[in-house]
């Protein structure tokens, strides 16, 4: 009796195998039949697309036999091709992908942004959506122009400057049909775009390294520094200290500014202080917008070219925005400020104190407290905030136009929550900076046009230029 159950199991498994292979087998050949993606129906007798890709299975999951082939074939039968909208029932989903720079091949980190957009993309094809997926390189060029930079001095000790603009660029060039290429190769991976600046939190005085700079530069330290006030009110504060972590600025200062609340102050308004060390005199500027009543001395001193609220503040109040720091971040070369022309920032900061010690205007120092060190992610170096000459694009327009879209559901935005984010950022919105200080990237077509006449072709002085006559020109590229 045990000896039938055990046959009459084996023949039904034998059974269950033979339906299972057959199974197996049908199920293969639908797939390789009908399960194509653009539904087209180029096949053999044998039912399958010569072109599609045809692997062989292996032991283990081999990603690079697995997915060989399967990129070209989705791009020969156009799949990434955009589709036009045929009719008003049909969804169309559009996304940009953020430009990475051209620094080297993709890593782990922009995986992850692209892998997400890549799922929401294939999601939005498998609904039948129109989906306009768009991706790009070189957001800035900041990157890439460092990343040359560097290559140059290392391999062969020389700057951008010693080859000059043209040939630079050309280096540049060199090394995006290099890099670039591999890049839009790994698109499938992955896409974000590099972070330009990073900070160093600290809690308390702290010594760092600077590159460039042979000591480690002390942050952290509120300097105490005096302004005496030139004719000062019979009743009232004769001077004002004014607390600052950047003692090296103070050769930029413009003004004092206070509260016109402070009651501390009331007798100063309209008065002006003497500057500590290029020994001339500033004003006393009211302003409720930079001055809290509550934190420090009270008074602040402005630089306005160097520190952005400080920039507003002067705007605000018609002052000048003298630069004191060249593009290496020395003293400027200016009869104006002395010993200290040409003295790193770094140096400078300490004489200003020692200086400030033997005129009697310093008045001590403390912990500054908990604060923030801006860094430049490329080199390591501190931020110094600068002004310089650029070129803006005018937003205010396109950004009622934007916002517009929104309102009258012209344009979606996903995920909902956004929406309030949008409006927030078009109804505070800037000017464009579209200029950069660098050589690498789409120049500004603005241009300075001179041109020459010769004597002969003027009358009393004013140029008589005929229609068959071409002046020579010089022409200079601005940017």
């Amino acid at each position: 009796m045990l000896s039938s159950i055990r046959r009459a199991s084996r023949q039904n498994n034998i059974v269950n195998r033979k339906q299972y292979q057959k199974a197996t087998s049908y199920t293969g050949i639908f797939s390789t039949r009908y399960a194509n993606f653009n539904g087209t129906r180029n096949l053999t007798s044998t039912g399958k697309d010569p072109e599609r890709p045809n692997h062989a299975f292996t032991k283990t999951y081999d990603p690079s036999l697995v997915e060989s082939g399967w990129y070209e074939w989705w791009q020969k039968k156009g799949l990434f091709e955009p589709k036009t909208k045929s009719s008003p029932e049909i969804y169309e989903f559009l996304m940009l992908a953020p430009p990475p720079n051209i620094t080297g091949v993709l890593h782990l980190g922009h995986a992850l942004t692209f892998s997400i957009q890549d799922a929401f993309a294939r999601w939005h094809r498998m609904r039948g959506d129109i989906v306009n997926w768009i991706p790009g390189t070189d957001h800035a060029g900041i990157s890439t122009q460092t990343v040359v930079e560097k290559q140059l001095y290392n391999n062969y000790k020389l700057t951008r400057y010693d080859l000059g603009r043209e040939k630079f660029v050309e280096k540049i060039w060199e090394w995006k049909a290099q890099s670039g290429s591999q890049i839009l190769e790994q698109m499938l991976q992955s896409v974000i775009s590099d972070i330009e600046l990073d900070h160093i939190d600290i809690e308390k005085p702290t010594l760092i390294n600077v590159p460039g700079y042979h000591k480690k530069v002390q942050f952290g330290v509120l300097h105490n520094i005096i302004y005496t006030v030139v004719d000062p009110p019979s009743s009232g504060p004769h001077q004002l200290v004014v607390s600052t972590t950047r003692p090296e600025t103070l050769l930029g200062d413009v003004a004092i500014a206070i509260n016109p609340n402070d009651q501390r102050y009331k007798s100063l308004h309209g008065k002006r202080v003497l500057h500590p060390i290029l020994n001339k005199e500033i004003p006393i500027v009211l302003d409720a917008e930079l001055v809290d009543l509550e934190f420090g001395t009270g008074a602040v001193k402005i630089t306005p070219a160097h520190d952005v609220d400080d920039y507003h503040c002067g705007k605000r109040h018609s002052l000048p925005s003298p630069c004191i720091f060249d593009q290496s971040g020395n003293i400027i070369n200016d009869a104006e400020y002395g010993n200290y022309k040409g003295m790193n920032r770094w140096e400078a900061r300490v004489q200003i104190i020692e200086d400030l010690k033997d005129l009697g205007y310093y008045d001590g120092s403390k912990d500054g407290g908990p604060t923030t060190i801006s860094t430049c992610s490329r080199t390591g170096d501190i931020i110094e905030p600068m002004l310089k000459p650029q070129w803006y694009v005018r937003c205010k327009d396109v950004a009622r136009l934007a916002k517009n879209l929104v309102l009258e559901g012209k344009l979606k935005l996903q995920p909902k929550s956004q929406v309030k984010e949008w409006f927030r950022w078009l109804d505070n919105i800037q000017d464009w900076c579209i200029s950069r200080q660098l050589w690498w990237g789409h120049r500004i077509p603005a241009y300075n046009v001179v041109f020459t006449v010769d004597k002969s072709e003027t009358k009393n002085g004013e140029a008589k230029i005929p229609n068959s006559f071409t002046p020579s020109c010089q022409i200079t590229n601005l940017h």
